[in-house]
Protein backbone atom coordinates (compact mmCIF):
# COMPACT_ATOMS: atom_id res chain seq x y z
CA UNK A 1 0.00 0.00 0.00
CA UNK A 2 1.26 3.43 -0.98
CA UNK A 3 0.80 6.18 1.44
CA UNK A 4 1.36 9.82 0.11
CA UNK A 5 1.78 12.16 2.98
CA UNK A 6 1.74 15.64 1.21
CA UNK A 7 2.41 18.80 4.76
CA UNK A 8 3.55 22.61 4.02
CA UNK A 9 4.22 23.17 7.50
CA UNK A 10 8.32 21.71 8.31
CA UNK A 11 6.63 21.33 12.33
CA UNK A 12 3.93 19.05 11.34
CA UNK A 13 6.92 16.34 9.85
CA UNK A 14 9.03 17.33 13.06
CA UNK A 15 6.36 16.46 15.44
CA UNK A 16 5.52 13.47 13.48
CA UNK A 17 8.86 12.09 13.58
CA UNK A 18 8.18 11.56 9.49
CA UNK A 19 9.81 12.72 6.32
CA UNK A 20 7.34 13.12 3.10
CA UNK A 21 7.63 11.05 0.18
CA UNK A 22 6.89 13.99 -1.50
CA UNK A 23 4.92 17.13 -1.34
CA UNK A 24 3.97 20.36 -3.48
CA UNK A 25 2.74 23.64 -3.24
CA UNK A 26 1.19 25.85 -5.77
CA UNK A 27 0.58 29.38 -5.66
CA UNK A 28 -2.89 30.58 -6.97
CA UNK A 29 -4.93 34.00 -6.92
CA UNK A 30 -6.63 34.62 -3.93
CA UNK A 31 -10.21 33.79 -5.09
CA UNK A 32 -8.76 30.53 -6.73
CA UNK A 33 -8.11 29.22 -3.30
CA UNK A 34 -10.21 25.82 -4.21
CA UNK A 35 -8.04 24.88 -6.82
CA UNK A 36 -4.65 24.54 -5.20
CA UNK A 37 -4.97 21.13 -3.84
CA UNK A 38 -6.50 19.77 -7.43
CA UNK A 39 -3.33 21.17 -8.81
CA UNK A 40 -0.52 20.54 -5.99
CA UNK A 41 -1.91 16.70 -5.51
CA UNK A 42 -0.09 15.61 -9.69
CA UNK A 43 2.85 17.76 -8.88
CA UNK A 44 3.23 15.76 -5.34
CA UNK A 45 2.69 12.55 -6.66
CA UNK A 46 4.53 12.93 -9.77
CA UNK A 47 7.72 13.64 -7.45
CA UNK A 48 7.15 10.39 -5.84
CA UNK A 49 6.47 8.26 -9.00
CA UNK A 50 2.89 7.69 -8.34
CA UNK A 51 0.14 8.20 -9.81
CA UNK A 52 -3.58 8.84 -8.80
CA UNK A 53 -4.50 4.75 -9.35
CA UNK A 54 -2.15 3.88 -6.89
CA UNK A 55 -3.91 5.78 -3.94
CA UNK A 56 -6.23 4.36 -2.46
CA UNK A 57 -7.45 7.26 0.04
CA UNK A 58 -7.15 10.55 0.06
CA UNK A 59 -7.65 13.03 2.50
CA UNK A 60 -8.84 16.45 1.79
CA UNK A 61 -8.36 18.55 5.05
CA UNK A 62 -9.94 21.45 3.99
CA UNK A 63 -13.14 23.69 5.80
CA UNK A 64 -14.88 24.04 2.09
CA UNK A 65 -16.71 21.32 0.82
CA UNK A 66 -16.46 22.64 -2.68
CA UNK A 67 -12.48 21.83 -2.60
CA UNK A 68 -13.03 17.93 -1.97
CA UNK A 69 -15.62 18.29 -5.46
CA UNK A 70 -13.01 20.06 -7.28
CA UNK A 71 -10.88 17.27 -6.32
CA UNK A 72 -13.00 14.98 -7.38
CA UNK A 73 -13.90 16.51 -10.48
CA UNK A 74 -10.32 17.59 -11.86
CA UNK A 75 -8.31 14.40 -10.87
CA UNK A 76 -11.25 11.72 -11.91
CA UNK A 77 -11.26 10.55 -8.19
CA UNK A 78 -14.35 8.83 -6.85
CA UNK A 79 -15.70 10.45 -4.11
CA UNK A 80 -15.07 7.09 -1.56
CA UNK A 81 -11.64 7.08 -1.83
CA UNK A 82 -11.94 10.90 -0.31
CA UNK A 83 -12.38 11.43 3.52
CA UNK A 84 -13.02 7.99 4.00
CA UNK A 85 -12.74 8.57 7.90
CA UNK A 86 -14.56 11.99 7.71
Amino acid sequence: MQELFVCLNHGVTEFLDRQPLAFSDVGVNPIDFPEAPALAIPIALKSAGLEIKDIARFEINEAFSVVVRIVEQALGVSYDRINIDG
